[in-house]
């Protein structure tokens, strides 16, 4: 060991006797350094004086002092105290005392010897220096500082060459010093008290604290509020972290800067950038996690989901094609419906609804009357043009049914062009021999068709006939303008009770039906009323109506 290294020992007491329990050494002991002439020791924690530590050459160093603490019978260095405006020669250190927390070293060589004192306080394992204290009558040559004493919050330091030797001691009431817990003022050796804190200064200014281990006037950290400022700031408010008070998380914003975090997305202050396509920061939390609603865009995603594009989100994460885009599959839409071949708003399969009308592409609307873009009202049978329908109101409107729509056929109002009623044995089965259905439409049926469609009529029967257009000839039956009743020559009575076809007039129909006397009867009478009516002239032959016959099912 280099000459005045210096050591200090430990030694413990059992009942009368005394053993060394430790040797201490300086962690970067030099030689000079004076180690160990000044100790106290306050029950773990010793402090050890080395008054001329960190030698210059020329006389002493600044000097220090080490504190060291005891686990179980080891004892470690915990920290190295020296004074925050030491200088060569000013013997810190020269005398040491600890109670507790605190630790007062003196330096009787300062200032020309005249000598200060210095406190330090533990705050963890750091020792931060709190106080330096003074004469108030010091002058040149005083020694302050050549011994010191601390019991609880009283600090006693000698001068010993005070009045030209006579010396003197100075006893000071240690407050505590700043970063240290307070409730009043008057606690704390700078006079404030701030945030339960001994502070610097009054340190009222929205956002700013003295909650630190310094006690020193700081930001107060982001995130969190400030009751005790003035103004205060209060939830739903926080600090920033830089010394202002601003919107947390979740609240409406015009511009980031209004935010704690720092990010206004979606005129909501969003916890980060929230750049993910389709996702927004719109919810009470003001995290990145609600889906962009269906439809809608999301310009400020990375990439980008607009509308300028064709695209917009699907309300589930992802972006696809707008409404009005064409599409082939609804997969590929935002809206999962692609109908009339673009992206629809709706799936629009309602009759006589369209998503590519003009001026409403991508939207479902009801289509103008008389049109349909799809041709959903078109004939459904043959496609005969004749039955076919037009959009009206929202729904297909056919022609009435009856209407002409080819030789013995008519349209069934549904869209179809039919030929023969359905057989049913309440109705009989048409046979029609090439007849005209100009001259009359479906003579042989009422306005609907048979089988739940309508009740048969039989041409020329006056059991079902009561007006003579009925008949079904242009020329031939009474209700011309000639008038007349069958031609002169026309049939008598059929063996079956039906009417016979005329020679030259008349009406060109057969009915057969499997009748009995009555409706043979009925039929005579038809003939007797007939021929007592105003005979007509004879047409030539080879003029007479297409032949129709009309056969009962047994």
């Amino acid at each position: 060991m280099e000459a005045n290294t210096g050591t200090a020992y430990v030694f413990v007491r059992s009942g009368t006797t005394w053993s060394q329990q430790a040797k201490l050494l300086a962690d970067d002991g030099a030689g000079s350094d004076h180690f160990g002439t000044s100790v106290s020791v306050s029950a773990d924690t010793a402090v050890v004086g080395a008054y001329c530590s960190h030698w210059v050459g020329v006389g002493c160093g600044p000097g220090a002092a080490y504190v060291f603490v005891r686990s179980g019978t080891t004892w470690t260095q915990e920290a190295k105290l020296r004074a925050s405006d030491g200088g060569a020669n000013d013997h810190f250190a020269y005398s040491v005392s600890i109670a507790g927390d605190m630790a007062v070293v003196g330096a009787f060589r300062k200032n020309t010897d005249t000598g200060a004192a210095y406190v330090f306080a533990r705050r963890g394992t750091a020792w931060p220096e709190q106080l330096t204290l003074v004469a108030g009558d010091g002058a040149t040559g005083d020694d302050f500082g050549y011994s010191v004493s601390i019991s609880g919050d009283t600090v006693a330091v000698g001068a010993s060459n005070k009045s030209s030797g006579a010396g003197a001691a100075y006893a000071f009431v240690i407050t505590k010093a700043n970063g240290e817990p307070c409730a009043t003022a008057v606690e704390c050796h700078s006079g404030y008290c701030v945030d339960a804190t001994c502070c610097e200064e009054v340190c009222t200014a929205t956002c700013k604290s003295c909650a630190n281990a310094s006690g020193t006037c700081a930001n107060v950290a982001a995130g969190q509020t400030d009751p005790n400022a003035s103004p205060t700031c209060l939830a739903p408010h926080a600090c920033d972290g830089q010394g202002a008070c601003k919107k947390v998380t979740g609240q409406t914003c015009a511009a980031a800067a209004e935010c704690v975090s720092g990010y206004c997305v979606d005129a909501t202050c969003c916890a980060d950038a929230c750049t993910t396509t389709c996702r927004s920061c719109a919810n009470a939390a003001g995290t990145c996690t609600t889906n962009v609603p269906v439809g809608a865009e999301d310009p400020s995603s990375s990439p980008p989901c607009s509308w300028a594009s064709g695209m917009a989100c699907d309300g589930a994460g992802s972006c696809k094609k707008a409404d009005g885009e064409a599409c082939l599959t609804g997969g590929e839409c935002a809206s999962t419906a692609c109908t009339d071949h673009v992206c629809c708003n709706e799936e629009c399969d309602s009759p006589c609804h369209s998503c590519h009308l003009d001026q409403h592409v991508g939207t479902c609307m009801p289509v103008p009357d008389n049109e349909d873009p799809r041709q959903e009202c078109q004939a459904s049978s043959g496609g005969n043009p004749t039955c076919a329908g037009k959009c009206v109101g929202r729904q297909c409107a056919y022609p009435d049914v009856g209407t002409s729509c080819g030789l013995c056929a008519a349209c069934d109002g549904t869209g179809r062009c039919t030929t023969t009623p359905a057989d049913d044995p309440a109705c009989g089965t048409i046979v029609c021999g090439g007849l005209d259905t100009a001259c009359r439409a479906y003579q042989d049926l009422t306005s609907s068709r048979c089988a739940g469609l309508g009740v048969c009529t039989i041409a020329n029967d006056p059991a079902t006939c009561t007006l003579w257009t009925d008949l079904p000839c242009a020329d031939g039956g009474a209700g011309q303008q000639d008038g007349g009743a069958p031609g002169g020559d026309g049939g008598a009575p059929g063996g079956d009770g039906g009417v016979a076809p005329g020679g030259h007039g008349g009406c060109g129909c057969t009915v057969g039906s499997d009748r009995g006397p009555i409706a043979g009867a009925i039929a005579l009478l038809l003939a007797v009323a007939l021929a007592r009516g105003p005979r007509r002239r004879p047409r030539a032959e080879g003029h007479g109506h297409p032949r129709c016959s009309v056969g009962r099912l047994a």
